[in-house]
This record gives C-alpha cells, sequence and structure tokens, in this order.
C-alpha cells in the first residue's frame, strides 16, 4: 500500500483583542488512487517528494485562506514559512504547471478579497538577486555577456570578482540596522510571468538576530499601508519569537509529527491491512527506523 500523510500546522495570534490564540494542525491522509497519481505532460504518473512538497505548500496556502475567513476583526496579516515563488514548476510540463498554479493563485485572490496581506518569511536566505544586479553594474561592458568576457577568456578575475560569493543577507547585514528593511525588488524568476497582480516582489529585514528575506505578492508592494504593516508585524513577531516569528515557530510545534504518533499511525495502518486479509510485510530499511539501536 502506498500513501503519504500531510499535516499542516497553524497559529492564530489575536493582538488588543480579548481572546485566545488558535493552535491547531490539520493531518489528512492520502492513499486513493487519485491522490497518488497526477497529470504529467499527458501522462499519468505516480506522485514523488517534489510534488508532496508543492500539495504541502498548497494546503498551507489554503489554511491562511481558512483562517482569514475566520477573523473578522482587521487588519491582520498571513505569514507562511518560505517562498511564495513556486521555482520548481519552471520547466514542468504545461498541464501539470497549470494544475498547481491555478490553485495557488486563486488562494492568492482570496486572501487580496478578504484584505488580508500575506508574506513568505525566509530565514538565514542565501539568494544573490541583488549582489547580481550589483555585479551587472562592475561590467564594464555596455551589455553584460559573461560567455564573451575578455577577462574568463584569458583566465583572469573580472571586475565583478570583487563582489563574487557575497550573498545579499551579508551585503544588508551591513547596510540595515534592527528594525529596517531594504527597498523592494522585483524578482525575475521565469515562473512569476503567469503570476499576474501576484509577481513576487522582496524585501530584506533586519529582524535583530538576522537579516530575512520577505517575499509579497505585487499588490501589496503597490500598497504603502499593507506593506509596512507586513514590516511590522513580522519585526514584532521575531523579537517576540527571540529572533524568528513566534507564528511560524508555533506553526511548525503544531505541524510536527512525534515519533509516539508516527508508531501509532503504523500500528493502525498494519491492522487496517489484516483485516482485509492483506499480508503485510516490512523492509529492514523502515525496520531500522522504528527499532532503536542505543
Amino acid at each position: 500500500m502506498m500513501c503519504y500523510l500531510l499535516n499542516i500546522g497553524s497559529v492564530m495570534l489575536p493582538y488588543g483583542f480579548d481572546l485566545p490564540p488558535q493552535l491547531n494542525n490539520r493531518p489528512r491522509l492520502f492513499y486513493r488512487e487519485h491522490e497518488l497519481y497526477h497529470r504529467w505532460g499527458g501522462r499519468r504518473v505516480l506522485v514523488n517528494e517534489e510534488v508532496v512538497a508543492l500539495r504541502r505548500h498548497l494546503r498551507e496556502i489554503g489554511e491562511l485562506v481558512r483562517l482569514a475567513q475566520q477573523w473578522s476583526q482587521r487588519p491582520a496579516v498571513a505569514l507562511v514559512d518560505g517562498t511564495l515563488i513556486l521555482w520548481t514548476l519552471e520547466g514542468k510540463p504545461p498541464d501539470f504547471r497549470r494544475e498547481i498554479l491555478s490553485r495557488f493563485l486563486k488562494a492568492m485572490d482570496n486572501l487580496r478579497q478578504l484584505g488580508v496581506p500575506v508574506a513568505g518569511y525566509i530565514s538565514s536566505p542565501g539568494s544573490t538577486d541583488v549582489i547580481n544586479a550589483l555585479r551587472v553594474g562592475l561590467c564594464p561592458y555596455p551589455f553584460a555577456n559573461c560567455d564573451r568576457c575578455e577577462w574568463l577568456q584569458r583566465n583572469e578575475s573580472p571586475p565583478c570578482a570583487i563582489i563574487e560569493g557575497v550573498t545579499d543577507a551579508q551585503l544588508f547585514e551591513r547596510l540595515l540596522k534592527p528594525g529596517e528593511r531594504s527597498a523592494l525588488f522585483a524578482s525575475n524568476s521565469q515562473i512569476l510571468s503567469e503570476y499576474g497582480d501576484h509577481r513576487v516582489h522582496f524585501f530584506y529585514l533586519h529582524a535583530g538576530l538576522e537579516i530575512a528575506r520577505v517575499e509579497i505578492p505585487q499588490w501589496i508592494a503597490e500598497n504603502d499601508e499593507w506593506l509596512n504593516l507586513v514590516h511590522a508585524v513580522i519585526y514584532d513577531q521575531a523579537q517576540k519569537g527571540r529572533g524568528y516569528p513566534v507564528a511560524l515557530a508555533e506553526a511548525h510545534e503544531q505541524a510536527v509529527v512525534r515519533g509516539a504518533e508516527r508508531e501509532l499511525f503504523y500500528e493502525m495502518l498494519e491492522a487496517a491491512l489484516v483485516r482485509q486479509g492483506m499480508k503485510v510485510s516490512m523492509t529492514f530499511k523502515l525496520m531500522a527506523k522504528r527499532t532503536p539501536t542505543i
């Protein structure tokens, strides 16, 4: 039997209201045939880890929509851990890309209609979007063309090599003070050409103990009130979480499937298979995972 489990953790933290925090997890087991296969270039193929990760991302965004619909008071900010850019869809078959994108963009439309700005928080980013722009500025040619660079052809270091290996976070660590954010930048990822008004912009924020990358859709980047609200909420959350947004940290805790819970799941699955008269066996790899060695 093949199956996979997605457990989505969520936290709602009301401020300024006499309401308790809401901590939830929503596990779901996927085992039906239509849940284990998907359309891929006109063919029906079995899901893999990459597809499961994308489906988890869709469920996380969907959970934010559900919480936003419940929250009648305003203002509010929806935070997701990680990027809003579905990088892995680049180069994928059109039918698969269309399916994932349509569901993702529909959720973003819902958040926009509800008036709830959404942001992706990336801790310890290793991206170099801004650095790459600076490298172009250091290039002596009218148009940068690394394939025809005379320095590289002579096996010499080109002028742009002076900042090679530097990340955006390292740059803004020197430029920003705690609580400050950088200017807004627009990502040039190819997949964003299909995002419409949800095309992703980003800024860097000195969260106190680290430089974080914060991604937002275009409709927030063009709204100063929402942009400032996202900035203020994320920085405040990072202070409450000692360097990392407390809402995201608590949501992670809600999503963790611990050892005892995993063992109970295996036992329930085995019992269900036995009741159906099916033979149950265990691979050596799985047996090693379930048997402590110390």
